[in-house]
């Protein structure tokens, strides 16, 4: 039987052993210490089925109350990977919006901020459509912020007939 041996590689893990080459797999932790995985555990990691649900979104912003006729939003989770997609149409709003428009109901948080694809955004007050980035959040929602001025979500709101879809992945630590 052959051996492999492990390197610091540039990965910053230190030391590292030499392992055999067996039937199971080695993986390295978040406090970077290599453990094996019995390959009879490959199937839950690689092969499990995606856990395929649909959800209600909700669109808020302080002030605001946000209303549409047709919803598509789903979500797929494949071990603590979430791929997601979003359509909402025929927006429409009541109120004073005031605040960051926020996309909900999501069912898992995500384990890190990171950022979304938007596929459409209209039907709004907005003009800066071409600098939008959906910014997926660590509680479950999305802000939609201006590239140009990322500090805050866009705000004051206000849609007529509107539509927005959203899709993207995340990693969730649920």
């Amino acid at each position: 039987m052959g051996k492999i041996t492990l390197h610091q590689g540039g990965l910053g893990i230190g030391d590292v052993p030499e392992a055999e080459i067996t039937d199971e797999i080695l993986t390295i932790n978040d406090k970077g210490r290599v453990t094996r995985l019995p390959s009879d555990k490959l199937n839950d990691l690689f092969m499990s089925p995606p856990i395929g649900k649909t959800f209600q979104p909700t669109l808020t912003a302080n002030g605001a109350s946000y209303s549409f006729d047709k919803s598509v939003a789903t979500e797929y989770k494949i071990g603590d990977l979430v791929f997601f997609n979003v359509f909402l149409s025929a927006i429409e709003f009541s109120g004073t919006p005031n605040g960051v428009l926020t996309l909900g109901g999501f069912t898992y948080s995500a384990r890190d901020i990171t950022m979304g694809i938007l596929g459409n955004f209209g039907g709004s007050t907005y003009a800066g459509i071409e600098n939008l980035v959906p910014l997926i959040r660590k509680n479950g929602t999305i802000q939609f912020l201006d590239k140009t001025n990322a500090v805050t979500g866009i705000q004051n709101i206000d849609f007529t007939f509107g539509r927005i879809r959203v899709c993207g992945t995340y990693l969730t630590n649920e």
